[in-house]
């Protein structure tokens, strides 16, 4: 199952007929957060320097560009100074069951038969398997054998892997095995029933709107609830991280309060699903599962960026990647300096990058200057 989006949480109002899980926001402390800014002109470092961390306060990270072409790579750290190093290798991803190749040095142990016209190939159906990974696209492993994936409305999985790669297993969490129902994933509508509700971050990517809630042992899905105040919300703690009411329930959500890379020390909240920037990721999901290219991804590599990338093209998974990523590290890229977003935030910058060489108008979605984040994302 893909990723879910920061950490959600119910403040729960209890009265006659509810009855939530509690969880207390009374208790929490307030958030403290190091301070992350480029090198100040006053500042000497020693020599390869490329990160002074200051311990005084609650921390600040100072942080300066590698000029040596022989250590141009400044590792990133935590509590503690970095030097300019040798780049990493970029490491060879091995491919799986249904992921292109070119020889068979390209193909992961999984894919038993190697490189096989242009695509790496595994266990077709009646074949042995001793995982999910083994088998081809279409397929999924059963007492050691490669069968058909369970189609929408099939009952008999116990996770999303048994369904074809547009469902996931409706099943509770303590069920006899064997008797989940496969449904289209975001299809449930809000209020209606599924089978279980993360217990953690309150998602369930059946609902419409990943959303849901557990009440009187019954889990329902929530409808797309926006946040309170217009993000990007700074805060101190998840108490200030609120959405708006629920209307059925009568109670708002609470995304996590997240320390980011800014120079002000300051955290945010996450974003909740019906954010705009939320919104945009949920819709291009969407787009992805309507797509025939999920089709010839292995059951487990569905929502894998290799598989994807390499069926649904890279315009579509540049895109997909951006809101992607705003979307889970979102209190990480507010205010960030130029410097400090090529460490810390390497990888949002290169797929902002991305982003920007596939869309001609960016309306107001992301300012950049020189390819790097420059100003704080909006809703």
């Amino acid at each position: 199952m893909a990723k879910h989006a920061g950490k959600l949480w119910l403040l729960l109002f209890l009265s006659p007929g509810l009855c939530f899980t509690e969880y207390s926001l009374e208790a929490e402390e307030a958030i403290l957060c190091s301070s992350y800014t480029c090198k100040l002109s006053t500042q000497e470092f020693t020599s390869e320097t490329c990160i002074y961390y200051d311990s005084s306060g609650n921390g600040t990270y100072y942080v300066t560009n590698c000029t040596n072409v022989a250590y141009p790579y400044c590792p990133e750290s935590a509590g503690k100074n970095s030097t300019c190093a040798i780049k990493p290798d970029p490491t060879n991803v091995a491919k799986w069951p249904g992921e292109k190749c070119v020889s068979n040095d390209d193909c992961s142990n999984y894919a038993t038969k190697g490189c096989v016209e242009g695509i790496c190939r595994g266990s077709s159906i009646g074949e042995s398997c001793t995982s999910q990974n083994n088998c081809d696209p279409g397929y999924h492993c059963s007492n050691s054998t490669c069968v058909l994936q369970l189609e929408i409305g099939e009952k008999g999985c116990n996770e999303d892997g048994d369904c074809v790669n547009s469902a996931g297993c409706d099943i509770a969490t303590n069920a006899k095995p064997g008797t989940g129902v496969c449904i289209e994933y975001l299809s449930v509508g809000e209020y209606h029933r599924v089978q279980s509700c993360d217990s953690t971050d309150y998602t369930n990517m059946l609902c419409a709107s990943n959303l849901c809630a557990t009440q009187c042992y019954r889990s329902y899905c929530l409808p797309r609830l926006p946040s309170l105040n217009q993000p990007p919300v700074a805060c101190t703690s998840n108490s200030n991280c609120s959405s708006v009411i629920d209307p059925q329930y009568e109670m708002p959500l609470y995304s996590q309060c997240t320390c980011g890379f800014n120079p002000e020390g300051k955290a945010y909240c996450g974003l909740f699903p019906g954010d705009t920037l939320y919104g945009k990721y949920l819709d291009k999901l969407t787009d992805y599962l309507e797509s025939s290219a999920l089709l010839y991804c292995n059951t487990e590599r569905r929502f894998n960026p290799v598989c994807m990338k390499d069926w649904w093209g890279a315009k579509n998974m540049a895109i997909y990647s951006y809101y992607y990523t705003i979307v889970f590290d979102y209190p990480d890229i507010q205010n960030n300096q130029d410097c400090v977003a090529e460490i810390f935030n390497a990888k949002y910058v290169s797929i902002s990058q991305q982003y920007e060489y596939y869309l001609d108008n960016f309306g107001n979605v992301l300012t950049l200057l020189s390819g790097v984040v420059f100003a704080s994302m909006i809703n």
